[in-house]
């Protein structure tokens, strides 16, 4: 099972092992999560400043090639 999820066997006669994820109120993200959330974020707004730019500056590098 992947990390986070806890191991539980159905009843079943082949005895299938299931992952069942454990959800807890106060999971802390995770350092990839947090990575991911500041890339997105870094993302947008790098875009949003780019945009801004060529409004300001009105330059042709908004128009999709």
């Amino acid at each position: 099972c992947p990390e986070g999820q806890t191991v539980k066997t159905a009843c079943t006669p082949t005895s299938d092992t299931v992952c069942e994820i454990k959800i807890s109120p106060a999971r802390r993200p995770s350092a990839g999560e947090i990575a991911a959330i500041v890339l997105v974020i870094s993302l947008v707004i790098g875009c949003v400043m780019f945009l801004l730019a060529c409004y300001w500056k009105k330059i042709e590098c908004c128009k999709a090639t």
